[in-house]
Protein backbone atom coordinates (compact mmCIF):
# COMPACT_ATOMS: atom_id res chain seq x y z
CA UNK A 1 0.00 0.00 0.00
CA UNK A 2 3.02 2.39 -0.20
CA UNK A 3 2.13 2.79 -3.81
CA UNK A 4 -1.28 4.62 -2.75
CA UNK A 5 -1.62 8.24 -1.40
CA UNK A 6 -3.36 8.23 1.85
CA UNK A 7 -6.39 9.29 0.91
CA UNK A 8 -6.94 6.36 -1.27
CA UNK A 9 -6.05 3.03 0.67
CA UNK A 10 -9.25 2.55 2.13
CA UNK A 11 -10.68 2.51 -1.93
CA UNK A 12 -7.92 0.18 -2.81
CA UNK A 13 -7.97 -1.76 0.25
CA UNK A 14 -11.91 -2.00 -0.60
CA UNK A 15 -11.02 -2.97 -4.40
CA UNK A 16 -8.16 -5.59 -3.53
CA UNK A 17 -10.54 -7.24 -1.58
CA UNK A 18 -12.50 -9.82 -4.08
CA UNK A 19 -8.77 -10.35 -5.22
CA UNK A 20 -7.74 -11.86 -2.40
CA UNK A 21 -10.87 -13.78 -1.24
CA UNK A 22 -12.12 -15.04 -4.72
CA UNK A 23 -12.80 -18.55 -4.61
CA UNK A 24 -9.86 -20.00 -7.54
CA UNK A 25 -7.34 -18.64 -9.35
CA UNK A 26 -9.32 -17.69 -12.26
CA UNK A 27 -11.80 -15.48 -10.09
CA UNK A 28 -8.82 -13.93 -8.58
CA UNK A 29 -7.43 -12.80 -11.51
CA UNK A 30 -11.24 -11.85 -13.38
CA UNK A 31 -11.20 -9.56 -9.68
CA UNK A 32 -7.44 -8.33 -10.17
CA UNK A 33 -8.42 -7.07 -13.91
CA UNK A 34 -11.17 -5.08 -13.00
CA UNK A 35 -8.99 -3.35 -10.39
CA UNK A 36 -6.70 -2.61 -12.63
CA UNK A 37 -9.74 -1.50 -14.86
CA UNK A 38 -10.94 0.82 -12.23
CA UNK A 39 -8.77 2.44 -9.26
CA UNK A 40 -5.73 0.38 -10.12
CA UNK A 41 -5.78 2.58 -13.53
CA UNK A 42 -4.23 5.33 -10.62
CA UNK A 43 -2.03 3.54 -9.65
CA UNK A 44 -0.56 1.05 -11.65
CA UNK A 45 2.28 -0.30 -10.07
CA UNK A 46 -0.21 -2.13 -7.30
CA UNK A 47 -1.58 -3.92 -10.00
CA UNK A 48 1.78 -4.73 -11.55
CA UNK A 49 3.15 -6.10 -8.02
CA UNK A 50 0.09 -8.37 -7.65
CA UNK A 51 1.02 -9.98 -11.44
CA UNK A 52 4.81 -9.79 -10.61
CA UNK A 53 3.83 -11.96 -7.37
CA UNK A 54 1.17 -14.19 -9.13
CA UNK A 55 2.53 -17.56 -8.90
CA UNK A 56 3.15 -16.85 -4.80
CA UNK A 57 -0.35 -15.55 -4.70
CA UNK A 58 -2.44 -18.20 -6.53
CA UNK A 59 -2.37 -21.38 -4.34
CA UNK A 60 -4.31 -19.07 -1.55
CA UNK A 61 -7.42 -18.70 -2.99
CA UNK A 62 -7.36 -22.70 -3.60
CA UNK A 63 -6.97 -23.32 -0.07
CA UNK A 64 -10.51 -24.65 1.37
CA UNK A 65 -12.61 -22.49 3.39
CA UNK A 66 -11.89 -22.27 6.64
CA UNK A 67 -14.30 -24.03 9.61
CA UNK A 68 -15.53 -22.34 12.54
CA UNK A 69 -15.27 -24.84 15.63
CA UNK A 70 -18.03 -24.60 18.02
Amino acid sequence: MSYAGGKDRRQIAKDLKPVHTAADAAAAEAALEAFEAGTGARYPAIGQMRRRQWEQFTPLPELPPPTSEK
